[in-house]
């Protein structure tokens, strides 16, 4: 269809039925140009089953069922519009937060193309939804309206258009050539936040950003952007201004400069206080290096201190609370309504940081019950990403002082010294570098020796390299400083397996009986207390995400439950159901603070298990715990010996 048809069509399904004269001053055509256009749209509406009807002293309108309608309406925009109920919920509060003048169930209901019936059904979440943010619904003769106090409808008006940024933010260069930041809501919440409004106030913000020194993140200019929008769109208020406003940044006063000059409108004094708190927030970060926060959230020095107190077995450092808190404070305004953001890289995390995806998914379980909402494995992904940077930088701390010893000249042993901090600049601190002579002479405080000849008689571990450290040499320092920080990698995983705990052929029936199996093993060996609670819990977390990957199922619990750090083995020749996987391996972890080694390692050595299909089949085919037992260790012990 052509551009003009399409203009046609468009105010035909909004405006139901409409005479010559309003079409063509909505279109800028003659009445005889609509005529001509209305002629041949009969052909372009058959495949959608709806009729032009055009009554002599009625005018002219669109007859057919509704969903066919809103599958017009939605070809005309491109896109899918509101087919869902979760995009209706989100129209029907956008509109009736940003008007102060009450619409019927009948209009709404005609606006999005649906049956009464669908939109009374909508409408019952959306009071809820309401409801849990103090926002009161009236209804009277005239319709429904809502009542709240300005920030609180702009509190929620933000949480709702939030929830459109990541899927319309884009980058442009321009033919300056700047690259500013660009956003496009959806067409169909155009004619709820006006695409000008959206467009003028991007570029308001786009040459804020050229001319002031500001840096902002993607956080604070969504926050700052859909706060201006919701502005500008909002009518004018009444309320009078703060009794105590503070005064205006001279950053505040450049903003709101720029954007009556291109919104063509300006900003009260109650806006301009909003705004003015938006920049004193980022001034203070970037003078702190705090991270970003959202400005309306004010509860998220609580969540803090929540957050802290679900974390204490792991003792959380100062960046990790703010990394958490400031993610949480905007995914559970997210989540709360409705609203979830896809990880294509979930099953990569729990692949590759397992015990960062169980402390995510243990943290997500605790905010769930208490926020109650529900958190899937997309959103634990995304935490699981905050603790894994935890660890890493708890281990960085754990650096092995290490002396290098080289004959070959000052200029060999700089260049090796050099290589090795490149190389290991998290697991190595080389304190020094001497020579043969010095190391006769003097006390050797260090933990380790790298050295570019042999040394005997050393009580430190000492490592010959050769004075280009070739990738050999590579190899076998780092073996080294892992054993140093971690022990050998199967050593700890072996040490938690006891024959007790093995079961050779655990109950096929299903995940539940195999669990309870296990953990009542484990409780006869004095590592719970009772098997109650410990299967609730083990069940908990398997709903919030499965532990299966491949052949293999990793069932755990918190660490305060366990008595005495194990580890128990059950296998299932045949295989077993776990939440939709077949898995033959099932290692129930119960690990406190008192597991030897690091926890980290023990993962790794399940991880090579978990990629190695083949083995997983020759174990979970052992007859006995004695020949499973042995099985593992003949394979952990291998891979380290590989490694040499």
């Amino acid at each position: 269809m052509k551009d003009k048809k399409l203009l046609i069509l468009d105010f035909l399904l909004k405006h139901g039925t409409v005479h010559y004269d309003q079409i063509a001053e909505a279109t800028g055509l003659s009445e005889r140009t609509v005529g001509n256009y209305l002629n041949r749209l009969d052909a372009d509406l058959s495949p959608y089953a709806v009729k032009l009807v055009r009554k002599r002293n009625v005018g002219v309108s669109l007859d057919g069922p509704a969903d066919q309608k809103a599958h017009l309406l939605r070809s005309i925009h491109g896109q899918e519009g509101f087919t869902s109920q979760t995009a209706r919920e989100h129209y029907l509060m956008i509109k009736l937060l940003l008007t102060n003048r009450p619409y019927t169930l009948s209009k709404l209901a005609d606006d999005l193309f649906v049956s009464r019936r669908t939109i009374d059904n909508d409408f019952k979440s959306v009071k809820r939804v309401f409801r849990e943010n103090h926002v009161t619904v009236q209804t009277s003769r005239t319709g429904i309206q809502v009542t709240a106090s300005e920030s609180r409808r702009r509190h929620m008006l933000a949480k709702l258009l939030r929830g459109y940024w990541g899927e319309s933010l884009s980058v442009a260069k321009q033919k300056d050539g700047e690259v500013v930041q660009q956003i496009h809501l959806p067409a169909y919440l155009n004619h709820l936040v006006n695409p000008a409004t959206t467009k003028a106030v991007m570029q308001s913000l786009a040459e804020f950003l050229k001319q002031s020194d500001l840096i902002f993140s993607d956080y604070a200019l969504q926050s700052l952007a859909i706060h201006l929008i919701i502005a500008c769109e909002r009518p004018k208020k009444t309320a009078p201004a703060p009794v105590h406003p503070a005064p205006l940044l001279p950053e505040t006063k450049q903003l709101l400069t720029l954007v009556t000059k291109h919104v063509h409108r300006t900003l009260d004094n109650a806006d301009a206080q909003q705004i003015n708190a938006h920049i004193a927030a980022i001034l203070d970060r970037q003078v702190s290096d705090a991270p970003a926060a959202s400005i309306e959230d004010q509860a998220a020095p609580v969540l803090r201190q929540q957050i802290a107190g679900w974390l204490t077995g792991i003792s959380p450092d100062t960046r990790l609370l703010d990394d958490l808190s400031v993610h949480l404070s905007g995914a559970l305004a997210r989540i709360s309504q409705g609203m979830t953001i896809p990880n294509p890289y979930t099953e990569e995390i729990k692949r590759n940081f397992p015990m960062a995806f169980d402390a995510a998914a243990q943290l997500s379980m605790a905010v769930a019950k208490h926020y109650h909402v529900t958190f899937n494995d997309d959103e634990s992904g995304f935490l699981a990403l905050h603790f894994e940077s935890f660890f890493e930088r708890q281990h960085a701390a754990d650096r092995i002082s290490t002396v290098v010893v080289c004959s070959s000249g000052v200029g060999t042993s700089r260049l090796l010294a050099q290589r090795l901090e490149e190389r290991f600049r998290e697991k190595l601190v080389i304190t020094r570098t001497i020579g043969l002579a010095d190391l006769m002479r003097q006390t050797i405080p260090e933990t380790l020796i790298i050295s570019t000849v042999p040394i005997q008689g050393m009580r430190q571990p000492v490592v010959i390299v050769n004075p280009l450290l070739l990738q050999h040499d590579i190899e076998k320092v780092a073996q080294q400083a892992d054993r140093l920080r971690f022990g050998t990698d199967g050593d700890a995983f072996l040490s938690l397996l006891d024959p007790k705990l093995v079961l050779p052929n655990l109950p096929q029936t299903d995940q539940h009986a195999a669990m309870q199996a296990m953990i009542r093993q484990l409780t006869k060996n004095g590592v719970f207390e009772d098997e109650t609670l410990p299967l609730k819990l083990a069940e908990d977390r398997e709903k919030l995400a499965t532990t299966a990957m491949r052949l293999v199922a990793i069932p755990h619990i918190s660490p305060e439950m366990v008595q005495r750090p194990a580890i128990a083995l059950g296998l299932a020749p045949e295989g077993i159901d776990w939440s939709g996987q077949k898995v033959k391996v099932v290692f129930f972890l119960a690990l406190n603070a008192a597991a030897p080694g690091d926890q980290r390692r023990i993962y790794q050595v399940m991880n090579r298990m978990i990629d190695d299909r083949l083995f997983c089949e020759k174990l979970a085919q052992s007859p006995t715990p004695a020949s499973a037992l042995k099985t593992l260790s003949e394979y952990v012990h291998k891979g380290a010996n590989g490694f040499e």
